[in-house]
């Protein structure tokens, strides 16, 4: 977003205890290859976001420390998702003198998240590298134009929507940057704004919105999307967990288009 605006708000104080730490209680493990023989990743990303459009890949790399002779690096994958296919590859080969190799990883999904765990098999890891990774995949849906209009902020700016299938649009940057917020319609055309982050304020960190209607804890109704000017009325509430709330804001999202189901 914009700007950040500071609230006065009552000062809750947390008392942190901080305690000393003594190595010797505890153990360590040995690495699986204490002589630096094995493998590991190396520009692997945590997260990886791809557009409707663009191709659905991407690339890390399988180093080792000794490149001598010709070898083979096993890699261990396991899916948490339903809404794709996902093709890791199951071994990296390094031909002698080769210390680094591409692997593409390439998918085809549905618009939505998915979560990969890749690592190096256990008798094949390097004693210091990074030998594991869980890494999110987000798949944005087609792109939507849009404009947001905040009567906690009083202005209003255009923004990038991305649908992401099962009647749910995501506005990118919505209130600040990286922070996207997810917006469901319900069959009836009531919305529902689930509590998510939204943005940060200067003293309290982390601001949450969600509908007045959940944040209550009673049925859908408040928030509604209106069919014939493409718009999502919202009451939401901006909220700092723990702290309290800024109150209950009317927030208006209008579509230049909408999407076919």
């Amino acid at each position: 977003m914009k700007r950040i605006i500071n609230y006065s708000f009552v000062v809750l104080l947390s008392v942190l205890a901080f305690t000393s730490c003594d190595t010797d209680k505890y153990e360590y493990t040995a690495q699986s290859n204490p002589d630096l023989s094995g493998f590991f990743l190396y520009k692997v990303n945590s997260s990886y976001t791809v557009n409707f459009d663009d191709d659905q890949v991407f690339y890390f790399y399988v180093k080792r420390n000794d490149s001598t002779a010709a070898a083979t690096a096993t890699l261990v994958t396991t899916v948490d998702a339903d809404n794709g296919t996902f093709n890791v590859p199951s071994s990296v080969s390094f031909a002698a003198g080769q210390g680094t190799a591409l692997v593409p990883v390439t998918f085809s999904m549905d618009p939505g998240n998915a979560t990969l765990n890749i690592e190096i098999a256990e008798d094949q890891k390097y004693g210091w590298g990074q030998t594991g990774a869980t890494i999110s995949i987000i798949r944005n849906g087609k792109e939507l134009a849009g404009t947001f209009v905040s009567e906690f902020y009083g202005e209003q700016w255009n923004v990038t929507v991305y649908y992401m299938g099962n009647s749910t649009y995501k506005i990118a940057d919505c209130y600040e940057s990286g922070r996207d917020i997810s917006i469901v319609k319900n069959e009836d055309n009531t919305v529902t704004v689930s509590s998510q982050y939204a943005w940060t304020h200067s003293s309290y960190g982390g601001v949450y919105v969600i509908d007045y209607d959940s944040y209550q804890e009673s049925e859908p109704g408040n928030s509604v999307f209106d069919a014939e000017d493409l718009s999502f009325t919202m009451y939401l509430v901006h909220y700092v967990p723990g702290v309290g709330a800024f109150g209950a804001f009317k927030e208006v999202l209008y579509l230049d288009e909408d999407v076919e189901e």
